[in-house]
């Protein structure tokens, strides 16, 4: 008697899992109906899935399961979507920046004025740099030609200065380089910055 007691108790707690548990299906390229009951296989990759009960009931239709092309897909537009909003945001920064720190664009004149300034006086003392590492290499290569012509080696030290001498000069004119694109770039940002504050104050200053 404990024994069918036991027994009753056990298929008592084991029906309930078996009446909740799932089976999965799909149908695949070639037609096949594909039965599974945990991941689904590469079969049924990218297709719609059924899902029943252990007694064959549909209980849920499935929509097509994304693929790998689809899921990338869906990732690459929205990067592009949350980097179109990045750049709206910024732009809504920025015109908040220029309305209120301009009152018109003849301050956007002077401020770029003071800049350009500042970069072509430093442009002017690159310059000086330059023709001044240009002349000690000049004085340096003719004191190698002397010692060549004199059918002499040229000592350890002047070969070094020599060295020395030619990247000092390529040095400056990297930096000439850059700073001319520094000043390029203060005439583009605020030429570009004018022309946005206009089209902000439809066409006018305050």
């Amino acid at each position: 008697m404990n024994n069918r007691l036991v027994l009753w108790s056990v298929l008592l707690a084991v029906l309930p899992l078996y009446a909740e548990a799932k089976l999965l299906k799909c149908v695949d390229s070639r037609g096949v109906t594909i039965y599974y009951d945990g991941l689904p296989p590469p079969e049924c990759q990218g297709r719609a899935t059924t899902e029943m009960s252990n007694r064959g009931i549909v209980t849920k239709r499935g929509e097509s399961a994304a693929t790998p092309e689809q899921i990338k897909a869906k990732e690459e537009e929205e990067a592009r979507r949350q980097e179109a909003e990045r750049q709206r945001m910024e732009q809504r920064r920025r015109d908040s920046a220029l309305i209120n720190t301009y009152t018109g664009p003849e301050e956007i004149d002077r401020r770029r004025d003071r800049e350009l300034q500042q970069a072509e006086q430093a442009l002017a003392t690159l310059n000086a740099n330059l023709k001044n590492a240009q002349a000690r290499l000049d004085g340096l290569r003719k004191q190698a030609d002397t010692f060549a012509q004199s059918k002499k080696r040229l000592p350890a030290a002047v070969k070094a200065d020599l060295a020395k001498a030619e990247e000092d000069k390529k040095n400056q004119e990297a930096e000439i380089a850059k700073k001319k694109e520094q000043i390029e770039k203060i005439r583009s940002r605020y030429g570009e910055d004018k022309k946005r504050f206009l089209e902000l104050k439809g066409g006018k200053s305050r």
